[in-house]
């Protein structure tokens, strides 16, 4: 028997009367039957004595028991409130590194987006209708899409554009432009990525070490919790992506520009991967506004426990 665990119950006042009971019962028990108790003449007072002495013991039994039960509630509360608190304060933590993330993938964005914009601008008239809006809005008719860029070379050929000097000089010149500003940010981006995983950490053992204790509390839904948990993780693990591919898609747009003049491999590359670069940055702040609405949902919950 572990004394360390016992302990805390002696303190219980119920506990400490029932053992005092029970050693005064079980002493006076043991007299009567040595004898050391003057023989009593009558037997119905004898009968009585040994009823009260047997009942006695029993309820000291009773109360101890009853003692014990009380503390090992309220030593079950305690634990749950601390669980409850660990788990709280975890949550918190990992609420803080999501808005990071989040915060870091509008930078993310931001990048990607003036380096499309320039491409975009309708006063340079070779790169403006090469990269049309549409390749990176939502629902366009993605069958059309991996063939844009035969479409825009041949666009292009037929144009004219080629043949005037102004407009390849600007061309140049506005390529050069977003070699520059790619070199210039790429440090920057890639410093917000945390590949050896070390900065941006969604942590999980408080949530690990007291589940078995969570799911003794009715007020908590642990497979909402559970569930939340996992979405943390995966949109730690897609964060990775994130902040890869955008890098990765300037500086497909400064290969593209380093020839002296467009290419249609080049094009091709730079038109998909633009596609999939934002596709995966819109999916992806949609999914930390909505897990972080989830997780202050939860601290909710567990600041009312």
């Amino acid at each position: 028997m572990n004394f360390e665990k016992i302990a805390p119950y002696l303190e219980e006042p119920l506990v400490l009367i029932g053992f005092v009971v029970f050693l005064f019962l079980s002493f006076c028990r043991y007299l009567v039957k040595q004898g050391i108790f003057p023989q009593l003449e009558q037997q119905g007072a004898v009968s009585i004595l040994r009823l009260i002495l047997s009942y006695g013991f029993i309820i000291g039994l009773v109360i101890i028991g009853l003692g014990f039960g009380l503390k090992y509630n309220e030593l079950s509360q305690d634990e749950q409130r601390r669980a409850v608190s660990l788990i709280l304060s975890e949550l918190e933590a990992n609420k803080y590194v999501v808005s990071e993330l989040g915060k870091n993938t509008a930078t993310l964005s931001n990048a990607s987006m003036t380096i499309s914009g320039i491409l975009r601008d309708q006063r340079f008239k070779i790169l403006s209708g090469l990269f049309p809006e549409n390749n990176y809005i939502e629902n366009v008719d993605s069958e059309s899409l991996p063939n844009l860029y035969n479409e825009k070379m041949e666009w292009l050929e037929n144009s004219g554009l080629l043949k005037d000097p102004e407009e390849v000089r600007k061309y140049h010149e506005i390529c050069a432009a977003i070699s520059r500003t790619v070199d210039r940010t790429n440090t920057t981006l890639i410093s917000l990525a945390d590949l050896k995983g070390t900065r941006y950490v969604l942590h999980d053992s408080a949530w690990k070490a007291n589940l078995d204790i969570v799911r003794k509390l009715k007020i908590i839904d642990v497979s909402e919790l559970a569930q939340l948990y996992a979405k943390m993780g995966e949109l730690r693990t897609i964060y990775d992506r994130v902040a890869n591919i955008v890098p990765e898609y300037n500086a497909n747009i400064r290969s593209f520009c380093s020839t002296d003049l467009p290419e249609r491999s080049e094009l091709s590359a730079a038109l998909a991967l633009e596609r999939i670069t934002f596709a995966l940055i819109a999916s992806y702040q949609e999914r930390v506004n909505s897990l972080e609405v989830e997780i202050s949902k939860s601290i909710s919950k567990l600041e009312n426990v």
